[in-house]
């Protein structure tokens, strides 16, 4: 695999549809997905099809493929 020269913490990197992140000395494989929860929006390197559960407003919201949080409704 080839990854960035120099890269900064944090920094993502993707190779076939899978991501790592630089953590400072080594680079990372992150999650296809993951869960968060909280009364602020994750930061903005959430995997695309994490999910998020907004504490404040009891909202569920998904990351998209454009990297947006769209709110979760429900079939009632």
């Amino acid at each position: 695999m080839n990854f960035p020269d120099n890269p900064n913490t944090g920094d993502i990197h993707s190779i076939s549809n899978k991501q790592w992140q630089f953590n400072g000395s080594a680079w990372d494989s992150v999650p296809a997905y993951a869960l968060y929860s909280g009364d602020s929006v994750p930061a903005n390197e959430a995997p695309t099809g994490s999910t998020w559960f907004n504490i404040n407003n009891g909202g569920l919201y998904y990351k998209d493929q454009s990297a947006m949080w769209v709110a979760v409704r429900g079939a009632f």
